[in-house]
């Protein structure tokens, strides 16, 4: 996935130095083994942990949310873990506490994709043992982006009952839409693809 947001990115942003790339979110065990090589490939890439299975309300999550008050850019990966089955799978809580978090309606902008052939380019699979595999050059990878997804109508009720209660409703109901905005985005890129001739799984 970072090489393909940097695949995307105009060129002009990346020379402008480290402040206008992404922050990336990786699982501390996976990333942050202490003392392994991969650590301090993603110190340096720009890369925050985040513990699974820790819950919304981890500190690793507040600096995620500190990073987007700032005005930076965090790359987040709302179902969890990886997949490489093709399907979009419920998007967690913790993206509806990452979006309810911003005290400013109109000062946060998530943007969803989706991308078909990452799987195929570095297949993740039980019998992998590095993330620095050879990968499939010459894969064919296709990529949608979507428009700016308007969240305000859940902002402006989290003071309201029975969210100003039950926080976590919220944040399940956030997660919902964005879930429903990839999935409608998959749609589209498999219509995409086939009315030029390809071919994609159901």
């Amino acid at each position: 996935d970072p090489h393909l947001i940097a695949a995307v990115v105009p060129p002009r942003m990346l020379m402008r130095g480290s402040k206008e790339i992404r922050w990336g979110v990786c699982a501390a065990d996976v990333c942050f083994q202490e003392g392994s090589l991969l650590s301090k490939c993603a110190d340096a890439a720009k890369v925050l942990p985040v513990r699974r299975g820790a819950g919304v309300f981890q500190a690793e999550i507040d600096v995620i949310i500190q990073k987007l008050k700032q005005g930076d850019w965090v790359h987040y990966f709302p179902e969890g873990k990886i997949r490489q089955d093709g399907y979009v799978h419920q998007f967690r809580r913790g993206v509806g506490r990452i979006v309810a978090s911003m005290e400013k309606t109109g000062s946060l902008q998530v943007i969803p994709f989706y991308h078909i052939g990452l799987d195929r380019v570095q297949p993740t699979t039980p019998e992998s043992t590095s993330i620095f595999s050879r990968p499939n050059l010459g894969t064919h990878v296709h990529v949608i982006f979507g428009a700016p997804v308007d969240l305000t109508h859940w902002l402006a009720m989290r003071d309201h009952p029975p969210f100003d209660k039950k926080p976590m409703l919220l944040y399940e109901l956030i997660a919902a839409q964005l879930e429903e905005e990839v999935r409608s985005l998959r749609a589209e890129l498999h219509r995409r693809i086939r009315a030029k001739g390809g071919s994609v799984a159901a």
